[in-house]
């Protein structure tokens, strides 16, 4: 859940990220499995080809988390 709070953190603070940039800030090679599973739970979501942004439903699981 740690690398999952981080993936969240980073895109509630930055607004939109490339997957690449987003492997570059986690650095954790269980960092695509986790993204997955954050796109499967409709935490965040793909906006354009390559590029992610965290949902309303993945902001209030963060304010959980945190």
């Amino acid at each position: 859940m740690i690398i999952a709070r981080k993936i969240l953190e980073l895109l509630d603070q930055k607004g939109e990220l490339t997957q690449h940039d987003l492997y570059m800030e986690v650095d954790d090679p269980r960092t695509s499995s986790r993204i997955e599973l954050l796109l499967k739970q409709e935490d965040i979501k793909r906006v354009g080809t390559n590029r992610l942004r965290i949902t309303e439903k993945g902001k209030t699981l963060l304010r959980k988390l945190l």
